[in-house]
């Protein structure tokens, strides 16, 4: 395996060395901050953009967004809650039907006692 590391070339440069060494079928990688060498971190078989000074999430908009995804997850678990609920209502409905089809069978080949008719 070969490595060369190209550095401290203008943006122009960075492109042509990128898609010289493709053209040759050599694999490339770009890391650049991703302003002003767009063209050859999409050139790059790899093209990393590293990003220095991201701007951070305010703690009041952190804040927020922690109540909504807790809100999301809190109503998720209750509609799931809701489902699991039915099912079991559903089953045990079921299986009183059965229970009742069953004592009615046994009923009908019952004798009772003290019926002349």
């Amino acid at each position: 395996t070969r490595v060369q590391v190209f550095a401290r070339v203008t943006p122009k440069q960075k492109e042509e060395v990128i898609t010289t060494l493709k053209s040759q079928g050599l694999v490339t990688v770009m890391c650049g901050d991703g302003t002003n060498d767009v063209g050859a971190l999409k050139h790059a078989d790899v093209g990393v953009a590293i990003i220095a000074n991201a701007p951070e999430v305010k703690p009041e908009k952190k804040a927020v967004q922690e109540k909504q995804n807790l809100k999301t997850t809190i109503l998720v678990q209750l509609e799931q809650g809701k489902r699991d609920r039915k099912s079991q209502v559903l089953e045990r409905q079921k299986m009183l039907e059965e229970t009742l089809k069953e004592l009615q069978a046994e009923e009908d080949t019952l004798v009772k006692l003290g019926d002349a008719s």
